[in-house]
């Protein structure tokens, strides 16, 4: 199942690499450029990083929101609820539309953007990692660890790196 990929633990952050190669990683908390996404008390903010106020802003409130981020291309924003459904929006808040119920009961699973697919999300729960289609819910599994991870994951623009903390 783990298709060529290679661990390795670097100052506490768990690098997935395939073919043995360690190269930059980009994150992907902030495709929009100078915009963050983030969900926090069951509502989804943006926040202007450039801004000298940096007031965040609500475009969204509902559905126990835990954790929210950018697709890959910035065009959508995924959330995943205190309940583990995962949804998407439009990156201005509307629209929402329910992707999965990924069966976590707690959203202490973390999510981020499935690069290069705009249409995807990278989700894992407890050792394994899935690539979810937005466009019908599918969960693929992609990746099984060594052991559960609950800390913060991303993807590189290629689709085939990926870094985890536990």
């Amino acid at each position: 199942m783990n298709k060529g990929w290679s661990i390795c633990r670097v100052q506490g952050l768990l690098l997935i690499i395939q073919a043995c190669l360690l190269y930059p990683f980009h994150g992907a908390s902030a495709p929009v450029e100078g915009w963050i996404v983030y969900g926090s008390n069951a509502k989804i903010f943006l926040l202007e990083v450039s801004s000298s106020q940096h007031q965040p802003q609500e475009i969204y409130s509902g559905n126990n929101i835990e954790h929210a981020c950018w697709s890959a291309e910035g065009t959508h924003i995924y959330a995943i609820s205190e309940g583990g459904s995962i949804y998407r929006l439009e990156n201005d808040g509307s629209n929402i539309t329910h992707v999965v119920n990924t069966g976590a009961g707690l959203a202490r699973n973390p999510i981020a953007a499935y690069r290069p697919h705009n249409d995807s999300v990278l989700y894992v729960k407890g050792r394994d990692f899935y690539r979810i289609s937005a466009g019908d819910g599918t969960m693929t599994k992609i990746f099984t660890g060594q052991r559960g991870y609950l800390g913060e994951i991303a993807i590189d623009n290629s689709g085939t790196r990926i870094a985890a903390r536990d």
